[in-house]
């Protein structure tokens, strides 16, 4: 019988039909549902009014990559979609306290605008391989919106 399995590992979280085994660490599909390098780049703090780009510096090849999702406060606010029509959705009730410049933003990076306080808080990316369906999360790192001459 034919059956989904999520299976945790040290990279993330692997999603696989399976008949009724788990792959080994020899099997192919082991070895290949791994993300070897992802990492949110973005500044700690940030100044009212201002802008903020926050990079998404993953290692899977364009072919691979099926999803990369935004979060903040582990709430989705900017995603991209391979395939989808068009690419990119963006949660403008999640975000608040800053506009999302969709112009500047994509699979690798988002840039947030006219940042205000409330845009203060955690973030973090999640990259997703098309084959075999794999999710791995970056860190997450803390921004904090300040006001002018705070620094």
């Amino acid at each position: 019988m034919l059956t989904q399995r999520t299976i945790s590992t040290q990279y993330g979280w692997i999603h696989s039909p399976s008949w009724g085994k788990l792959p080994t660490a020899s099997d192919d599909f082991g070895a290949l549902a791994t993300i070897e390098k992802l990492d949110l780049i973005m500044p700690r703090y940030a100044i009212r009014g201002g802008d903020v780009v926050l990079k998404c510096d993953h290692s899977v090849s364009p072919e691979q990559l099926y999803k990369v999702e935004w979060q903040k406060g582990g709430n989705k606010i900017f995603q991209y979609i391979k395939g989808r029509t068009p690419p990119f959705r963006h949660f403008p009730s999640v975000m608040t306290g800053a506009v999302l410049n969709r112009a500047n933003s994509s699979e690798k990076q988002l840039q947030l605008s006219n940042l205000d306080f409330s845009a203060s808080g955690s973030y973090s990316c999640v990259v997703s391989m098309e084959t075999p369906i794999f999710s791995k999360d970056s860190e997450s790192h803390v921004l904090t919106v300040i006001g002018n001459g705070m620094l």
